[in-house]
């Protein structure tokens, strides 16, 4: 806030963006190894502590998993959306509202951030995983399942997924929405396992791992200076806050290991990007 550092990276420890109110929020299965809301607590102190400096702050999480604890501290505690914003673009994938059949029933966690909350300066941007991809035969595009959400495919059948539909909906959603609001401030909720092959976004289909997202590198550079570069706005203010991401299941003979080496990757690509 001096002025002495641009922006920040806190490799912070546990992540925060499922914590709410009370920790747990009550519709939720688990908190999602979050304690503290980081990006919140931080946004209340910018408010509070430099009222002169920071009148509009933006948090925007780009964690594969929609921030319900955020949402929950903005809507219900903060409940001011001229003076904060919060946008989150993440998978989502549930039919627990249209089965009646428990055996069939699956919501990718936490089954929340499907729609916008305008009234409190909410923006949710919803992607279907790549698991829910139409597959093309000889006949065409083949139905989608009950689980799929068809709103989230555009009508000719080319789908929004994956790393393409993720910079497109970033771009055309969310850094509009950012220009409107003019911040003093950007919190970022960086997690990492949108990723491709992160455990974070996988789910064991059919024998296989099926990877959800599919982010690089180069596309979290990408994201990054899309942030940097509206964050011209308010003087290059930018607190980047570590969120998710896991690594990658790897054989190593007989033995099932973790290699974070692609983790490694995006995130060094991350705060490379934040020097630039």
């Amino acid at each position: 806030m001096s002025g002495k550092y641009r922006n920040a990276f806190v490799a912070v420890r546990p992540p925060g963006h499922h914590a709410g109110l009370q920790g747990l929020l009550h519709n939720a299965s688990s908190c999602g190894f979050c304690i503290f809301n980081n990006v919140a607590i931080g946004a209340k102190y910018a408010l509070e502590e430099y009222p002169k400096i920071i009148e509009r702050v933006a948090i925007v999480d780009f964690d594969v998993h929609h921030g319900n604890g955020t949402e929950e501290i903005v809507t219900e505690k903060f409940c001011d959306p001229e003076h904060i914003m919060f946008a989150s673009i993440h998978l989502y994938d549930s039919n627990a509202h249209t089965t009646t059949n428990k055996k069939n029933r699956y919501e990718f966690y936490p089954g929340s951030g499907k729609e916008d909350i305008p009234e409190k300066n909410v923006l949710n941007v919803p992607i279907a995983p790549l698991w829910r991809k139409p597959r093309r035969s000889k006949r065409g595009i083949s139905a989608l399942s009950t689980s799929t959400n068809p709103d989230l495919l555009d009508q000719d059948g080319e789908d929004k997924m994956g790393a393409k539909g993720f910079r497109k909906q970033f771009s055309e959603k969310i850094i509009p929405a950012l220009g409107k609001f003019k911040p003093n401030l950007i919190l970022i909720s960086a997690g990492f396992d949108s990723g491709k092959n992160d455990i974070g976004c996988c789910k064991w289909e059919a024998g296989a791992n099926c990877s959800g997202m599919d982010l690089t590198p180069e596309d979290y550079k990408w994201v990054t200076l899309q942030l940097t570069t509206i964050a011209q706005l308010c003087e290059g203010k930018i607190v980047s806050v570590l969120e998710g991401g896991y690594g990658q299941y790897s054989r190593l003979g007989k033995k099932i290991t973790i290699s974070r080496e692609s983790l490694a990757k995006n995130v060094c690509a991350h705060i490379h990007a934040l020097t630039i």
